[in-house]
């Protein structure tokens, strides 16, 4: 008769169990480490998912109500009334369309920022553990700055002059 598994003819029974155990263990560890390698990639791809052809959504939990020059606080109606139309308006595209087309919009990177208050606020709200931003021009030199999180944007400041992110045009 053929011995079915892997151990010596002469191991105790005792010892075939102890073998037969550390086998399951040592398995059962690269199954886990194979199910967290898994794991964290799908969430990598989740915060990172190709949002080209879907639809941006909004998040309000950060805005900065309180600088002088980006926060929400002191926007007149009239203004407030026009982001909610333009923000409505970009819900209309997709991703691809607003990042990818004429609308001025893109991230930007924090490391190449050239305003210093930009840094010293994020440290201020806590989010000084970001790498970039999103820009979105909403009219002529007005922008919305978020954190583009896969096709959510947090909206963080309004930017009525350019000045979060000054250019030389």
């Amino acid at each position: 008769m053929e011995q079915s598994n892997n151990f010596p003819k002469k191991v105790s029974r005792q010892e075939k169990k102890e073998l037969k155990k550390a086998e399951k263990l040592h398995k059962a560890r690269q199954f886990q480490a194979r199910e967290t390698v898994q794991k964290n990639a799908k969430r990598f791809v989740s915060l990172f998912e190709d949002r080209t052809d879907k639809n941006p959504q909004w998040q309000f939990s950060l805005m900065d109500w309180e600088h002088q020059a980006w926060g929400w606080r002191n926007i007149s109606a009239e203004t407030w009334q026009k982001i909610v139309q333009k923000l409505g308006h970009f819900e209309q595209m997709t991703w691809g369309q607003i990042e990818g087309g004429d609308t001025g919009s893109h991230l930007v990177e924090l490391a190449d920022c050239p305003n210093h208050e930009v840094l010293a606020r994020l440290e201020e709200l806590k989010l000084d553990d970001l790498d970039m931003l999103f820009s979105l021009r909403l009219m002529g030199r007005e922008r919305i700055f978020g954190i583009l999180d896969g096709v959510v944007l947090k909206l963080l400041w309004y930017d009525p002059y350019h000045t979060v992110w000054p250019t030389k045009k």
